[in-house]
């Protein structure tokens, strides 16, 4: 089984560089463990179909299991209820809406209205944003993100939280090497023999 910080080093590799700090917060332990519930519902239910196709769009089914089997909805609306600050709580559902906006200009009702190649288009755009971020180079989107400013770019928090999500859960941990509630092997009595060869 992989151990927290061979995890940690590999999840930071795959955000950039860096976790957030209610990432590393979650990862680290502090304040209670590691349950997928919110202690209280956070989003409508108009938000939580948005989360729960968002999640499955960056980490979808296929011969293995993807981020809704994983309860990775369960894991981002816990984020954003319990470990998120207020501005960046508002920001993610800032984040949310806007998805709903540009579905609109596509012309539907709401983005999960909308077949998955347009649904992809428009995480795509926002993607774009986070790499052009209006100033050219790696980005102002990313540069912020990287220097843990409080509201990082809508799309690296859920492609985060969707990592984490993923990965914290036993779906996910069977996936990356197998789940061991007692890691190792113990032979308790072994002949000496046997083990001297």
């Amino acid at each position: 089984m992989i151990d927290r910080r061979s995890f940690l080093t590999k999840m930071s590799l795959l955000v950039g560089g860096t976790l957030s700090a209610p990432s590393l917060a979650f990862l680290a332990g502090e304040g209670g463990g590691t349950a997928h519930a919110a202690a209280a519902p956070l989003f409508t239910k108009a938000q939580r179909a948005l989360v729960e196709t968002v999640t499955e769009l960056i980490l979808p089914a296929t011969d293995t299991p993807g981020a809704r089997a994983a309860g990775v909805p369960d894991f981002v609306e816990m984020m954003v209820a319990d470990w998120y600050a207020t501005e960046e709580r508002e920001a993610f559902l800032a984040g949310l809406a806007r998805l709903d906006a540009l579905a609109l200009e596509a012309g539907a009702p709401d983005f999960v209205s909308l077949d998955a190649a347009q649904e992809l288009a428009i995480l795509q755009r926002l993607e774009g944003e986070t790499i052009s971020g209006g100033s050219g180079a790696f980005g102002a989107a990313v540069v912020a993100y990287m220097a843990k400013k409080p509201q990082p770019h809508f799309i690296l928090a859920m492609k985060e939280m969707t990592l984490v999500g993923f990965f914290t859960s036993k779906v996910g941990a069977d996936l990356a090497g197998g789940f061991e509630i007692i890691p190792g092997r113990h032979d308790g009595c072994i002949p000496i023999a046997a083990s001297v060869s």
